[in-house]
């Protein structure tokens, strides 16, 4: 991600002496906590759909890129949530692999298998 400094952003970290401070700074600014920001991010996520034949690593990186925003924003949405929010942004030719994921326990399903798995399908089905 490209990162274009305008003259504000300089008056915000002209004082951080490191990388860490300079990034809480510019975040801390642009990604102010309310409850509108919130729920803007929540309607993004719910509103996120991939299209039939869509670039499935675009999709999850989309999508890990809102979870991650919404963390900063306080929000931290729990594991189950987030394969459900993956799952139903899928189009209607990933359904057996949801109804297969959906069938394994709760313990065996995390979000890094459904990603590998879907990856997985999106190159089976692009071959």
């Amino acid at each position: 991600m490209e990162m274009l400094l305008i003259r504000e952003d300089l008056c915000l970290v002209k004082t951080t002496t490191n990388a860490i401070d300079f990034w809480n700074a510019l975040r801390d600014y642009h990604e102010k906590v309310t409850v509108t920001s919130r729920v803007s991010l929540l309607r993004k996520l719910c509103n996120l759909n991939l299209l039939e034949g869509g670039d499935m690593e675009a999709h999850l990186f989309e999508v890990e890129e809102l979870f991650s925003r919404l963390e900063n924003a306080d929000l931290k949405l729990e594991q189950p949530i987030k394969i459900a929010m993956m799952l139903r942004s899928l189009p209607d030719s990933y359904g057996g692999l949801i109804t297969a994921l959906e069938s394994r326990s709760d313990e065996d399903l995390t979000t890094e298998l459904v990603k590998s798995k879907l990856l997985d399908e999106h190159e089976r089905q692009r071959e």
